[in-house]
């Protein structure tokens, strides 16, 4: 994700970046919380999670010879 940020940050001018930083430090502390709120509430989390293990019946007691199969 870090990664991404930054490589789209590369996309923007130097005269651009100055001017959005420059009027980010105009406004209030109010609405700099406000921005950073709106930020956390966008972003997703880059956690995958993994899928939940489902139990599986035992086909096999270990008997061999309960098993068609090997004879």
């Amino acid at each position: 994700m870090a990664r991404d940020n930054y490589l789209s940050s590369m996309q923007f001018p130097p005269e651009q970046k100055k001017a959005a930083w420059e009027s980010y430090q105009q406004l209030s502390e109010e609405e700099k919380q406000k921005l950073a709120k709106q930020e956390r509430a966008q972003k997703k989390s880059g956690a995958v999670t993994s899928p939940t293990i489902q139990p599986r019946p035992v086909l096999n007691s270990g008997n061999p010879s309960s098993n068609p199969a090997i004879k």
